[in-house]
């Protein structure tokens, strides 16, 4: 009688993260657990700590983000808080126009409609992403700023990819950068 694993794919992967999107998207990040992802997907916890290594690594896959949020934050803060906005600003842009990058457009338009595509939208940029790079830069008020940093970058994806807005979608990211920067900039630094 043969022993261990069976050859083949058992789908077990596809079936955490399909229940991993249901649940963020039902509950939000922060009451999600990976014990009750894994009770729902018929899995043992370590199972789900071997595929995705923590809550967040299940999180982002779940999400399909074209980028770490933690590389992101990374990227644009590594040179501190002088030109922060610009470089926040071109970096986004520059995220939301590549390939891997474009399947978002779906959750933003979702978002407008959908409580669960809105709190997942929410949960990935504003609290992940957002409140990490304000904490990074020891300011106060740190939910404040991410808030008003979330209206520029947000409003400026609804106008650049939804609305199409001529004059916005063909700027170029350092275009976007220089113009939106500034705003950006005194959010932060404010």
């Amino acid at each position: 009688m043969p022993q261990g694993r069976r050859h083949g794919a058992s789908g077990t992967r596809e079936r955490i993260v399909g229940v991993a999107r249901r649940q963020f998207a039902a509950r939000g990040y922060e009451r999600t657990s990976l014990r009750s992802l894994a009770t729902a997907a018929g899995v043992d916890q370590r199972l789900v700590t071997y595929f995705f290594g923590s809550k967040r690594g299940l999180f982002l896959a779940a999400m399909s983000l074209p980028v770490d949020p933690t590389e992101f934050v990374a990227s644009v803060t590594a040179a501190g808080l002088g030109g922060l906005g610009e470089r926040l600003a071109t970096r986004w842009i520059e995220l939301w126009d590549s390939a891997q990058g474009r399947h978002l457009v779906g959750l933003i338009r979702a978002a407008a409609s959908n409580k669960g595509a809105a709190r997942m939208l929410r949960d990935v940029f504003v609290h992940v992403v957002l409140r990490q790079l304000i904490r990074s830069l020891d300011v106060d008020r740190v939910e404040r700023r991410a808030s008003l940093v979330a209206t520029q970058l947000f409003g400026l994806v609804f106008a650049r990819y939804v609305l199409r807005l001529p004059e916005i979608a063909a700027m170029t990211p350092s275009d976007v950068g220089r113009m939106i920067g500034p705003m950006l900039q005194r959010y932060l630094e404010d």
